[in-house]
């Protein structure tokens, strides 16, 4: 069991400043249950090849989504407009299974919640484990509202609260969706310390059938700290709009 010490804040860059003065007054006492894994530190992408997105595993689109997905296709260029180089943040589950390989994540933990921490697109997650349910009046969000329970030593969580994304884009996803992960602490031969999770996509309005993904984090080095990406939200409707102005 790791105690969840005091933050080296001076260390962050100053979008995160704030958030890690919180954190660290928050979870400065904080333990992970004593019989259950500590996923808290910092962590990052293990390999590239050990990745994978719901939607690269030969997802059963419905006709709706796959039209979508047709008119983005043969309307935009995926590598020059790709809403990721726009800042435009995908939410879950791309969140979890992203392949920014130079960019770190922190988790925090205690017996209630864990928070994690993403410098790519300074993403920012909380996993309730309190026993919770999302609240009637939750304002559905990129990333969602998510709870956690244990299953033995594998911690089982379920994201729901989902915004729909944008109709124009290379990824769907309706407001019907659910994400359910699956944590695993694994030592691997390669990288050691591992977390090893499974990702499982429903959405009715999106997929005929679940969607399955992976994603594997290994510890970063211990002078690795969660810094800012500071992204600017409006490019990516601009960016749209003029699209659309030039083949008018």
């Amino acid at each position: 069991m790791k105690h969840i010490g005091t933050l080296a804040v001076s260390m962050f860059k100053p979008r995160n400043l704030a958030l890690a003065v919180g954190f660290a007054a928050t979870f400065g006492a904080g333990f992970a249950a004593a019989d259950k894994p500590d996923f808290s530190g910092v962590w990052e992408m293990a390999d590239f090849e050990l990745v994978t997105r719901h939607d690269e595993n030969n997802p059963q689109y419905t006709e709706q989504a796959r039209a979508q997905l047709e008119y983005y296709q043969e309307n935009f260029d995926p590598v020059v407009d790709d809403p990721a180089r726009f800042c435009v943040r995908k939410g879950m589950p791309w969140t979890i299974t992203s392949r920014a390989r130079t960019y770190p994540t922190e988790i925090y933990q205690d017996e209630n919640r864990i928070v994690m921490l993403f410098e790519y697109m300074d993403n920012r997650r909380v996993v309730h484990l309190d026993g919770r349910t999302r609240p009637d009046g939750y304002s559905p969000s990129s990333e969602g509202y998510s709870v956690g329970r244990w299953e033995g030593d594998t911690l089982v969580i379920e994201t729901t609260g989902l915004t729909a994304h944008h109709e124009i884009g290379p990824y769907v996803r309706s407001e019907e969706a659910k994400v359910t992960e699956r944590w695993r602490l694994v030592e691997h031969p390669d990288y050691g310390e591992t977390i090893d999770i499974t990702v499982v996509m429903e959405d009715p309005e999106v997929l005929l059938q679940p969607a399955t993904g992976r994603q594997v984090f290994k510890r970063a080095p211990e002078e690795v700290v969660v810094g800012g990406y500071n992204c600017d939200y409006e490019v990516w409707d601009r960016h749209v709009s003029s699209k659309e102005q030039g083949s008018n």
